[in-house]
């Protein structure tokens, strides 16, 4: 009876045994997947560590570029408002000008009807003076030829 509760233990820890080596391949085998599935994943996650690498280089290069289209644009908005400006200004330095022009052009005609009446009254004066010499020659000739016929008689 001895030996038949051995050979019962026996085949008990066979079975055993054998039960343990399939469910130890088995989890061998189901190991092997998740580490298969596992390097997967981590090569997976490695590719999207890449690509969120390649990304974010991209967005800073996306920032660089809009960081200097924005200074581009603020740098023509200025130069639009200085362009602007200066503009206005010349405008405004335009019509001073034009406005005393137009005074000068006033001032000149004043003046040259001024000067035109100045030798006008000149001329008459020449004209009265020269007549006035010719009066005053007249009687002089006059009193001379007077003097001259009585100093004769």
């Amino acid at each position: 009876p001895e030996l038949q509760a051995l050979e019962s233990a026996y085949a008990e820890t066979r079975a055993q045994l054998t039960d343990a080596q399939y469910a130890a391949h088995h989890r061998d085998g189901h190991l092997g997947a998740v580490q298969v599935q596992s390097a997967r994943s981590t090569q997976l996650l490695v590719q999207m560590q890449d690509q969120l690498i390649a990304l974010q280089k991209r967005y800073s290069q996306q920032q660089r570029r809009c960081a200097r289209l924005q200074e581009q644009l603020q740098t023509g908005q200025a130069a639009a408002r200085s362009w602007a400006l200066e503009r206005t200004h010349l405008e405004q330095a335009a019509a001073r000008t034009e406005e005393t022009a137009r005074q000068a052009d006033e001032r000149a005609r004043r003046v040259e009807g001024e000067r035109w009446a100045i030798e006008r009254e000149a001329e008459q004066e020449r004209q009265a003076s020269a007549d006035a010499l010719r009066s005053c020659r007249a009687l002089q000739l006059a009193e001379m030829a007077g003097v001259t016929a009585k100093l004769e008689r």
